[in-house]
């Protein structure tokens, strides 16, 4: 299920995990969104911790969230434009598509937001 914005998207992703433990398939839609990308990061963040709170004035970025809890997501769509806030809870995975001037944060709310 896709939920968007004017400057962010946010797409579940579906888990085809078996008992060896979870797998995430990132489907590659959006080709123009990755034509901007100039890399990409693979981070963790700990309980109480904030990662972002910037924006790109020239490239797009795709996060990937694996998460086990609560977190949240923080987001405008450019300059003087109003603050949007979307809550996650329970455990999956989530690909947000961020457009150039788009400040974004994610915060982890929970226990943790990766194992």
């Amino acid at each position: 299920m896709a939920f968007s914005s004017r400057q962010v998207r946010f797409t579940r992703l579906s888990n085809t995990g078996d008992k060896r433990g979870n797998s995430f398939g990132v489907p590659l839609g959006g080709r123009r969104h990755l034509i901007s990308i100039k890399n990409i990061h693979v981070t963790t963040l700990r309980v109480g911790h904030v990662r972002g709170n910037h924006y790109h004035s020239r490239a797009k970025e795709i996060l990937i969230v694996l998460y086990e809890g609560k977190w949240s997501a923080h987001w405008d769509s450019g300059p003087g434009t109003k603050k949007r806030v979307r809550l996650f809870d329970g455990e999956g995975a989530v690909r947000i598509q961020i457009d150039t001037l788009a400040s974004h944060a994610i915060v982890n709310e929970g226990e943790k937001i990766y194992s």
